[in-house]
């Protein structure tokens, strides 16, 4: 609020030095009464200026005595005589015969039984006759000497207090309490030389006003204790008037004492007790007294409400301060508590009422500092009060009246929002350029505001080089990320292939829009299939956001890349990477069996296999690398291994693509490694290489002695294509030897038959032909083919 309670109180401790309080009209043997005494000291000094020939300088100062008579109710007779007389005279030389005869028609007319109205009427009768006027040959005046009275000592110190030279006054005054100790203004002049020390030497004051305090006639020690109170509260030591001011007024107080009370108020407040604060100020404010410091307390009651967020109460005790300040005329605080009012009820957003309350104080108060600013709060108040035209036209209205105010930039701040808000974002961005033209902080805050602007309407484009403009011209702004992250996000929306994103990609690498903007390129290089150009950016990605959770599947990435180029060791190196650091991550196993893929193309096949069965599970990802685990150990080379390998892979991927592949190749090592029978059983079930697989069945029978299962195993090549197969002939040929063993020898001879039919060469042909013409003994066969 404005002002605050006890600088307002201070104020009073001047208008103690100048004059009377303003309820007290009575004249007194006081201070009060300085202006006789310089009215009087005037006209001396005139008076010996004229017999000097200093007729300008007496004529002036003749007219400084008329002009301070007008301030008394009963100036001194002979004086304002000698004034009037004089100035007629002096003005009547010059020719100012109008102006002389005025003030001869006011002496004759007031003073008409005084000398000086008997050479006034002589001086009249001259200027009728329009005879030449001479100041030369005028007796002069003899009034008793200033210097030698008391009341010329006490003319020369109203003069220097009206000249504001306060050390002149204050050496004046001792030199009057040292030669006129007992004078009957003494005590007063006492008071004012703590005062004038308050303006001098401010710790001199305090005995001064104690000794004063504690002695005297009781009106003089209450002001005294009054002076003393507002002196402490403004120089902010109330430590002088702990024993001399009392807590509350006494039953039949004085004015002084009242005031008194709200000091020590004042005091408490300054020394952080708002508790006895409080009770002192509703001591007064609830006291009948009439007194204006009733106005300062509930003033500072109100405050208090206030801090305390009670805006309600807060508002009824400001209005009874308003009430009383204009009762007493107390303008400051009158003005101060209508502002406070606003305030007050823009606090409990009665805006419509707090707009009225401003528009009141700012009619009230025209000359008031301010003023602007409860203008400036009154369109606010419009604003909140969804008085948007209103409120437009308040601040319109501001910056156009006062446009080098303080208020001036953030009317034009406001202006800009209500535009916006109504979609006119030409007279938007116009206000806050104006608002730029307030000085370097206005022009911050209308860059970020203009640019605000543009980013909330989403035209990116538009709002990126404002923000360039900001971080240029502010560079240590401490919203600097906060402008980093709009500027990104620009890009990012509105203009991902403008080169200037990778300009502020460089100045922002932290940032994380930048870390996607890395990882986009990078990304999209892998997806266009342009691994040269995506590596670098995986590489460039994962040094400067290590931490990244895109991290793992930029290793990936990496890793596809280099497998893809050739880089098969690196590739898997890749890979590797990716499992230590993120053991469980999701694209573990898949980096598990790209690793063995790179493994297996750099060569390292038994590596290869061991990271492709470490890939676990029973998906098709796991059945994946089963498989390639059997490829690559049949690769290494170790046969036990390799069949180990196979036969783990169809037993946990029966239903696998390449199963029926595995058996085949289980059939050939159990084969080679002698366990005919178990080779017998994968052959059963291989479904490649079939017509092999049943010849090397019936033959792992045969070596079983299990000649029906070989014999069946035969009779199964027999429908089977191509017919020409060399398994397929070798496997028949047996079969026409189990036939003959059986006496079927019409079945042996068609199997015989169908061999030299299919066969070109080789010893089964030969077999057949042979067992063929045993058969029909007459050697008639012998041409069957």
């Amino acid at each position: 609020m404005k002002p605050s309670l006890i600088f307002a109180l201070s104020l009073l401790l001047g208008s103690s030095v100048s004059a009377a309080p303003a309820e007290s009209r009575k004249k007194s043997a006081s201070l009060d009464g300085w202006d006789s005494l310089k009215m009087e000291g005037s006209a001396i000094l005139g008076e010996l200026k004229l017999q000097s020939g200093d007729y300008s300088g007496a004529q002036d100062t003749f007219g400084e005595s008329l002009e301070t008579s007008v301030n008394m109710r009963d100036p001194s007779s002979p004086v304002m005589a000698l004034d009037l007389y004089r100035s007629a005279l002096l003005a009547a030389t010059k020719g100012r015969v109008e102006e002389a005869r005025g003030h001869l028609e006011i002496l004759i007319n007031r003073y008409p039984d005084s000398d000086f109205a008997v050479k006034g009427r002589q001086l009249l009768a001259l200027i009728d006759r329009g005879e030449r006027i001479r100041v030369e040959g005028e007796e002069p005046v003899e009034l008793e000497p200033l210097a030698s009275r008391p009341g010329a000592r006490l003319s020369r110190i109203r003069e220097s207090l009206r000249r504001q030279d306060w050390r002149e006054a204050l050496v004046q005054t001792r030199g009057f309490l040292s030669s006129d100790p007992d004078h009957e203004l003494a005590g007063e002049a006492r008071l004012l030389e703590g005062m004038l020390y308050l303006k001098v030497q401010p710790a001199k004051a305090a005995p001064i006003l104690l000794r004063a305090a504690r002695g005297g006639s009781p009106e003089l020690r209450s002001r005294a204790a009054y002076l003393l109170g507002s002196a402490a509260v403004s120089l902010k030591n109330c430590s002088w008037i702990s024993e001399d001011l009392p807590d509350r007024p006494s039953r039949d107080p004085d004015r002084w004492q009242a005031a008194g009370a709200v000091w020590s108020a004042a005091c408490d407040e300054l020394k952080g007790d708002p508790q006895a604060s409080q009770a002192k100020y509703r001591s007064v404010a609830e006291s009948q007294l009439d007194t204006p410091l009733k106005a300062y307390a509930l003033s500072a009651l109100a405050e208090a409400q206030a801090r305390q967020g009670l805006y309600g109460p807060s508002l009824k005790l400001m209005d009874r301060a308003v009430s009383e300040a204009d009762r007493h005329d107390l303008d400051d605080l009158a003005s101060a508590a209508a502002l406070s009012r606003g305030h007050l009820l823009y606090r409990l957003r009665r805006y419509r009422e707090a707009a009225e309350a401003y528009e009141a104080f700012a009619g009230a108060y025209p000359r008031d500092p301010s003023r602007t600013m409860a203008l400036y709060h009154r369109a606010l108040s419009l604003k909140w009060a969804g008085d948007r035209r209103a409120a437009v036209q308040g601040f319109e209205s501001l910056v156009a009246r006062f446009p080098d105010t303080v208020y001036a930039p953030d009317a034009r701040l406001q202006l800009g929002l209500l535009y916006d808000e109504t979609g006119q974002a030409q007279a938007a961005v116009a206000n806050y350029r104006k608002m730029s033209e307030g000085g370097l902080e206005n022009r911050r805050e209308s860059l970020l505001l203009e640019a605000q602007l543009h980013y909330n309407r989403k035209n990116y484009r538009a709002a990126i080089p404002i923000h360039w403009k900001f971080l240029a011209e502010f560079p240590d702004d401490p919203r600097k990320p906060e402008v980093a992250t709009l500027l990104l996000t620009s890009y990012w929306m509105g203009a991902k292939d403008d080169p200037g994103f990778l300009k502020a990609a460089e100045m922002f690498p932290d940032h994380p829009i930048v870390a996607n903007l890395r990882w986009n390129l990078a990304a999209q290089a892998h997806r266009q299939g342009d691994c040269r150009k995506a590596v670098p950016l995986l590489q460039r990605f994962e040094a400067e956001y290590p931490d990244s959770p895109r991290m793992e599947e930029g290793l990936m990435l990496k890793g596809e890349c280099l497998h893809e180029m050739g880089g098969h060791r690196l590739a898997a190196d890749a890979f590797d990477q990716l499992l230590r650091r993120y053991p469980g991550g999701k694209r573990a196993r898949e980096a598990l069996f790209k690793k063995g893929l790179a493994l297996h193309a750099a060569g390292d096949f038994q590596g290869s296999a061991e990271t492709m069965q470490a890939v676990g599970g029973a998906d098709s990802l796991a059945s994946d690398a089963g498989y390639n685990a059997v490829l690559s150990q049949l690769k290494a080379g170790d046969k036990a291994k390799s069949l180990a390998s196979l036969e783990h892979f169809v037993k946990a991927f029966p239903r696998h693509p390449k199963a029926g592949w595995a058996y085949f190749e289980i059939g050939l090592l159990r084969e080679a490694s002698g366990r005919h029978a178990a080779a017998a059983l994968a052959y059963a079930k291989a479904t490649v290489n079939r017509t092999q697989a049943l010849f090397s069945m019936g033959r792992c029978y045969e070596k079983t002695r299990k000649k029906a299962l070989a014999k069946k195993a035969y009779e199964a090549l027999w429908k089977l294509k191509p017919f020409n197969d060399p398994h397929r002939l070798s496997g028949l040929a047996r079969l026409g030897l189990f036939y003959e063993l059986e006496s079927k020898p019409k079945k042996a001879a068609q199997v015989y038959a169908d061999i030299l039919k299919n066969g070109s060469q080789g010893p089964a042909l030969d077999l057949a032909r042979k067992r063929l013409l045993s058969l029909t003994k007459d050697g008639s066969l012998t041409g069957i083919r």
